[in-house]
């Protein structure tokens, strides 16, 4: 059916991979340290047998304002941009890196009728 190479070639198109740009490498860097910090925060809460840092404070119904000194305020800060870091992933990847090639338009005015 396909031969060795030309699965690779139908299914990622003619050509090598493009490399991404250098702003989704700082995107990288800056979101990768906030969920590092995160996962690093709630693992040494759960080391210690307590619940996360922010629990109670993303519990209330209101929203806070940012508290520099308070380690739940903090905490709830990286909670959130992690989130975000990785819905800001998840779109650059269905973006940039389809799951099947792009298709070439063609024209058919059958089809609209």
């Amino acid at each position: 059916m396909f031969g060795p190479g030309e699965w690779n070639q139908k299914l990622l198109g003619p050509g090598p991979i493009p490399a991404p740009p250098a702003s989704f490498y700082g995107l990288c860097v800056l979101f990768g340290c906030i969920m590092v910090c995160h996962v690093a925060l709630t693992c040494a809460a759960k080391l210690e047998g307590k619940a996360p840092p922010c629990t109670d404070l993303l519990a209330s119904k209101h929203a806070l304002a940012l508290d520099p000194t308070s380690l739940p305020s903090i905490h709830a800060l990286l909670r959130e941009s992690s989130r975000f870091g990785a819905l800001l992933m998840l779109c650059w990847v269905a973006e940039h890196r389809p799951p099947y090639p792009h298709l070439d338009k063609i024209y058919d005015r059958d089809l609209y009728w």
